[in-house]
C-alpha cells in the first residue's frame, strides 16, 4: 500500500510523469534502431513502428516541455543574488545553457507540429546548437557532482559520496545521449552514439533521474 502511494505522489508530479516519459521514449529510440537495421522481415517492421512511436513521445514530451526556458532563468536568477562560488558559477552556467535548450525544444516542437515553416539547413542548424547546449549543461553539471562527490568523500559522508556518484553517471551518460550531431563528437571519444548507443545511454539516465525523484524525502511524506 506504500508503494502505492509512493507511486501515486510520483504520478503527480510532473518531472516524474516526464522522466517516466523519458525513459519509454529512449527504449523505443535504442530498440528500433536494432531491429530496424540488424533484423529483417516482421522485426524490421516492427523496429520501423517503434521509430514512429519514440518519434511522437518525443513531440508530446517537447509540447509538454513549452515554457519551461523560464524556470531556468529564474533559477539562474536566483542563484546571482547570493555570494558566488564556484559552484554557483557552475550552475549559473548549467541553467542558462539548458534555459537556451529549452527555448530550442519550443522552436522545434513549433516546426514539428508545423506551426512554423523552417528550411531544412535551418532546422539541422537549430538542432545542433540545441544539443551542444544540452551537452554544456551536462558537463557543468558534472564539475559540480565532482567537486560534491569529493568533499563528501573527505567528510566520510558515504550516502552523499553515493548520490554524487549518481550524479555523475546521470551527466556522463547525458553527454552521450546528444553527442550525436553535436560537433562535439571528440568529447566521447569520437564514439558513434547512433540511435541505438543514444537509446541505451539515455535510458539508463533517465532510470537514475526517477529513482533521485523516487527516494526524495517529499515523496515519503
Amino acid at each position: 500500500m506504500e508503494t502505492m502511494e509512493r507511486l501515486d505522489r510520483y504520478l503527480l508530479r510532473y518531472d516524474g510523469k516526464d522522466k517516466l516519459g523519458r525513459v519509454i521514449q529512449y527504449v523505443l529510440k535504442g530498440s528500433s534502431y536494432y531491429l530496424s537495421t540488424k533484423c529483417t522481415g516482421e522485426m524490421k517492421e516492427l523496429g520501423l513502428r517503434l521509430h514512429g512511436a519514440y518519434k511522437q513521445i518525443s513531440v508530446t514530451r517537447k509540447t509538454f516541455r513549452l515554457g519551461r526556458w523560464i524556470n531556468n532563468g529564474m533559477t539562474a536568477k536566483s542563484i546571482l543574488e547570493r555570494k558566488l562560488g564556484l559552484d554557483d558559477v557552475l550552475n549559473i552556467m548549467a541553467n542558462f545553457s539548458m534555459a537556451m535548450w529549452a527555448l530550442l525544444d519550443n522552436v522545434i516542437w513549433a516546426f514539428s507540429v508545423k506551426v512554423i515553416v523552417v528550411s531544412k539547413p535551418m532546422q539541422l542548424y537549430i538542432r545542433t546548437r540545441q544539443r551542444q547546449f544540452r551537452i554544456f549543461t551536462a558537463l557543468c553539471k558534472l564539475i559540480v557532482a565532482l567537486r560534491t562527490t569529493q568533499r563528501a568523500a573527505q567528510k566520510g559522508a558515504r550516502e552523499r559520496v553515493n548520490k554524487g556518484m549518481l550524479n555523475c553517471a546521470k551527466n556522463i551518460l547525458d553527454v552521450f545521449s546528444y553527442a550525436k550531431g553535436s560537433h562535439a563528437e571528440w568529447l566521447v571519444f569520437n564514439i558513434d552514439c547512433h540511435n541505438g548507443v543514444s537509446g541505451i545511454a539515455g535510458t539508463f539516465a533517465s532510470l537514475i533521474a526517477i529513482y533521485k525523484i523516487w527516494t526524495t524525502k517529499t515523496l515519503s511524506s
